[in-house]
């Protein structure tokens, strides 16, 4: 699969990431969009991984409390187990060292734990929470 990997520079490719985002969290996960779009947005980087000229992939990053934080991390149903996610994840870091960010965390769904972990992500004790019927918990990574 032929794919590159971009950082969302217009409101165009912004509107593409946003469109990966409902397919994946609102349509297939059932997350209200209240959740998914929130104040972070306008402030985040965000990426978009393209299949030929089709965007198939998305992330975004922003800072808090001086780490990176990495969220949104969604890839079409379609192009799922080709690595895509691991590729998002890998932009987002190597964009948080750019930006001066020594750590960076997430909260992902708790059956992706190890995905992460495989990535070098530790889970923050403890930290397992519930965002509408989803299991959520706390990893972080030094950069």
């Amino acid at each position: 699969m032929i794919t590159r990997v971009k950082q969302v520079k217009t409101l165009e490719e912004l509107t593409q990431a946003f469109t990966i985002r409902k397919a994946v969290f609102v349509k297939e996960q059932g997350i209200s969009e209240k959740l998914d779009f929130d104040t972070y947005d306008p402030q985040a980087f965000h990426i978009l991984v393209y299949h030929g000229e089709n965007p198939i992939a998305t992330g975004r990053l922003h800072m808090e409390n001086k780490q990176g934080h990495i969220s949104r991390v969604a890839v079409l149903k379609e192009f799922r187990g080709k690595g895509l996610g691991r590729l998002v994840v890998e932009h987002m870091e190597k964009l948080a060292i750019e930006k001066g960010m020594t750590s960076v965390f997430l909260y992902p769904h708790d059956y992706l734990k190890k995905f992460y972990t495989e990535l070098g992500y530790c889970e923050v004790p403890d930290s397992k929470f519930w965002l509408g019927q989803h299991t959520l918990i706390k990893m972080t990574k030094n950069l």
